[in-house]
Formats: structure tokens, C-alpha cells, sequence
């Protein structure tokens, strides 16, 4: 049985800092904020994810394109094949030999919601003017602590693989008779970019802000899964009781057994962070009775994703 799907759900406890700035005035930068807890949108993380990518690559043509100016050539694009893109003044939809006008992403990003009511403050920044006719100016930064929840989902059986349609063209409407897809890189092309989409996740930390100051955005509790279809049910699995500061359990259960009954495997790892939850030791062996396998640590559990997705065992195949 081939892996279709993989994804991570994730709690990360980030340190005090303004992540992805909101519509502040000029000398003014606000947290953006859901309520009265930050959040991270998921093109600022998508962002930060491609910047983590680049860095995996030594050719960095492989990986050089904007989501403005996108060469389409997913055989050779690593940016263009997992981010995807939508061209319309670049591309001719009549013309065979170029790319697609549009591509949708196998990746999809939730955005990061703060899960606690945490204070915030401000932070005054010094914002230096070299040119002779103009003083230097004091800004104001909102800064925060919270630990955040986002979640990463890929259609492993999209990357590297381009889809074609036909419909009927006699007919005044735009019925699909016909879906296909086809390879444009082989297996071993195609395994190296998940794994370094995978390890991208993991690594991510360009955000806002990280010119000045950094904070560590590797997840602090992280639960991922490989399926044999698609679907986005991991995201669910992670919910906060924010009276007391502990994970639901019974949601995570239930969670880890709709994905097992789908034949898909469930990995859980955590770094036990009491800023983060504060019963991480009934969330383990929940999981653990679950049906789930608790890594050692956070890295080996996006690892063990990975590698599953990519290279199933023996058992595991058709």
C-alpha cells in the first residue's frame, strides 16, 4: 500500500517577539491577533518554509522561484512543484511546450494561532537613519510569548506529477471526462523533495522579525501521519484545554484511531515543555495505547514520517 498523504499537526512554544507583523502605522508594528491571542498567517510561515528549502539545495536555481515570477518548469523547480502557482500573464494555456497556467499546491499550511491569553507589551526599537538630512526615529514593536498550533498537509502522490484533463469540447460547459497524471521526475527525484519538504517543516524559522532576533519555531509536541488516501484529518488532533493548560485526550484518541482504521500510521513526539502542556506524560502513553509510536524526539518523529512516505516497509506495499 503506497503512501498518498502525509501531515503534522504541532504546538511549538515561541519566545517573546512580533512573528508576522499586522497594519500598524509607520513607526508602529502590531501583533496580528485573533481575539487577544497572536497568530502567524500561513503565508508568512509558507515563506518562512520556502527560505528553509532554499537552504537544502545547492543548486539554488532549483529552488529560486516567487510566487510572482514562477517558471513553471516543475521538473526542474522544487518552489514550483510543492508551493505551486497561478501565471497567467506568463503562460500560454494554448501553447503545448510551455508550462500550465496554474498549478495547485500539494502543500497546504494552516496558519499559527497563539493558544493562550498571554499579555503582551511593547518593545521600543532605535530605527537608524544613515542620510544627513534626517534624525533618527524611535519605533514601537508589540512583542508576545505563546505557544502556537499549526499544521502542514502534502499530497505525496501530486510532487513531480503534472495533471492533465480533457472535456468536451462540443459542449457549451466544462465537464471533465477524462483525469490523468503523469510523471515528470522519477521515484528517487520524487523522494528527495519530501524529504526535504519534511525536513523544511521542521526547520522553518524565517519569519518576521528574525532579521533582529531569533526564536525557535521547531515544534515542541508534534504528531504526524502517512495515509494510503488524502485527507486532512490529523489537523484535528491536537486541541488545548486553556483553563488548564493540558491537551484534550480523548480528541487526540479518537484522532489516531480514525487515521489507523484508514490503514494510515501515527508518529508522536514532544520536547515535555511545561510552558506548553501540563499532563505530557498521560498525552505519551494515551497516544502510545492509541496506536500511535512515541520517537524519542521530535526530530526522529519528522524522520520516521518521511521516510515512510517515501520508502514504505515490505508489509506496507502492494
Amino acid at each position: 500500500m503506497t503512501r498518498k498523504a502525509l501531515g503534522f499537526s504541532f504546538l511549538t512554544d515561541v519566545d517573546l517577539g512580533n512573528h508576522n507583523a499586522g497594519e500598524g502605522g509607520s513607526q508602529l508594528a502590531d501583533l496580528k491577533k485573533y481575539g487577544n491571542r497572536p497568530y502567524i498567517s500561513g503565508q508568512a510561515y509558507r515563506r518562512a518554509m520556502k527560505e528553509a528549502l532554499r537552504e537544502q539545495i545547492d543548486d539554488p536555481q532549483k529552488a529560486n522561484c516567487s510566487s510572482r515570477y514562477s517558471c513553471g518548469e516543475i521538473e526542474e523547480c522544487l518552489i514550483c512543484d510543492i508551493f505551486g502557482y497561478m501565471n497567467t500573464d506568463e503562460f500560454d494555456a494554448n501553447d503545448d511546450e510551455t508550462p500550465q497556467v496554474k498549478r495547485p499546491a500539494p502543500l497546504r499550511v494552516s496558519k499559527l494561532l497563539g493558544q493562550y491569553e498571554r499579555p503582551k507589551t511593547t518593545d521600543m526599537i532605535l530605527q537608524e537613519d544613515q542620510s544627513e538630512a534626517a534624525d533618527n526615529r524611535i519605533g514601537y514593536r508589540e512583542i508576545a510569548q505563546n505557544v502556537y498550533h499549526g499544521g502542514v498537509m502534502l499530497d505525496v502522490s501530486a510532487v513531480g506529477r503534472r495533471e492533465e484533463t480533457t472535456g468536451d469540447e462540443s459542449e457549451d460547459h466544462d465537464e471533465i471526462f477524462n483525469r490523468q497524471f503523469n510523471d515528470k521526475i522519477d521515484s528517487e527525484t520524487r523522494a528527495n523533495r519530501v524529504n526535504a519538504l519534511v525536513h523544511s517543516v521542521r526547520s522553518a524559522s524565517n519569519l518576521a522579525g528574525q532579521a533582529r532576533h531569533m526564536a525557535d519555531f521547531m515544534p515542541d509536541l508534534v504528531v504526524g501521519a502517512t495515509l494510503p488516501e488524502y485527507n486532512q484529518r490529523i489537523q484535528n488532533a491536537l486541541n488545548l484545554d486553556t483553563e488548564t493548560e493540558t491537551l484534550v485526550i480523548p480528541q487526540l484518541e479518537h484522532v489516531i484511531a480514525d487515521i489507523t482504521a484508514l490503514n494510515g500510521d501515527v508518529w508522536i513526539a514532544g520536547t515535555e515543555n511545561p510552558d506548553v502542556i501540563g499532563n505530557w506524560k498521560d498525552v505519551l502513553a494515551a497516544a502510545d495505547d492509541a496506536g500511535a509510536e512515541v520517537t524519542e524526539s521530535v526530530t526522529g518523529c519528522f524522520n520516521a514520517v518521511a521516510n515512510h512516505a517515501v520508502d514504505p516497509p515490505a508489509d506496507a506495499r502492494n
